[in-house]
């Protein structure tokens, strides 16, 4: 626990500094490489995909939404809840490279999804830090601010 704590107040102090920061050139291979997966893990939860969650996350990834903080584990299991997801759709996205094995995506979402019954704010800013391992980029932390309407 106190390694993720650690990992967390780590991950979230280098996430104040990449808003305000520009994007990368479009044609930036590394952008696509974080875009793509990101694209796949909002497909993979609308459709309660866990091979995705699975091999595209790190062992210790972390979520911080509006239902609280999970781990990959509870993630998981989370998967498994009901959903309605009518439709999600991103914007305003950045990508800056903090250093040659961590990188830290900013978007806005609006979404139109009911999970457990519970309808989920319709506009986040979501703040996701990736992270290289043997040569692949893995989500480690995933964070969702719902914004005012």
């Amino acid at each position: 626990m106190k390694r993720l704590a650690a990992f967390l107040v780590a991950a979230i102090g280098m996430t104040g500094s990449a808003f305000g920061q520009s994007s990368p050139p479009r044609g930036d291979s590394t952008e696509a490489r974080i875009v793509e997966p990101e694209n796949a893990g909002w497909s993979a939860w609308k459709n309660r995909d866990r091979k995705w969650f699975v091999e595209s996350t790190v062992a210790e990834a972390v979520w911080i939404s509006s239902g609280g903080v999970t781990d990959k584990a509870q993630h998981l299991r989370d998967l498994a809840t009901d959903r309605e997801v009518k439709g999600v759709d991103r914007s305003d996205q950045r990508v800056a490279m903090k250093t040659s094995d961590l990188v830290i995506m900013t978007y806005t979402a609006t979404q139109d999804a009911v999970c457990a019954g519970l309808k989920l704010p319709e506009r986040i800013v979501a703040s996701v830090v990736h992270v290289k391992r043997s040569g692949r980029w893995l989500e480690a932390l995933h964070i969702e601010t719902p914004l005012a309407k």
